[in-house]
């Protein structure tokens, strides 16, 4: 079993990787979407036993790592699309922005 946290981390964006290779290449993935593979190939591959159930690699994934993929995914929006489109996307792109602000509690 990989029980080191970093090693884990890799695991997982190679878990990424197939399941955004194997949606781009093959109409079955492509229906189920890269995020349910990817979701079922962690349950594969924690079911046999080569990543642990539990691990801070998730708890960083799960925190701190979530806030860090919508700032990314919202810095590589093209903002005059979203002005384009009118005023329902322009609120519902607001409302995401704003949403995605951790609290500090």
């Amino acid at each position: 079993m990989i029980d080191q946290p970093i090693a884990i981390f890799f695991v997982l964006a190679l878990v990424v990787l197939v399941s955004v290779e194997l949606e781009r290449r093959f109409e079955l993935f492509r229906s189920l979407s890269a995020a349910l593979t990817g979701i079922l190939l962690g349950m594969l591959l924690s079911n046999i036993g080569l990543i642990p159930g539990e691990s801070p690699t998730y708890d960083f994934l799960m925190g701190d790592g979530v806030y860090i993929g919508i700032a990314l995914i919202l810095l590589s929006v093209n903002v005059l699309s979203v002005l384009q489109a009118g005023p329902r996307l322009l609120a519902a792109f607001g409302i995401g922005a704003v949403g995605s602000i951790p609290s500090r509690s």
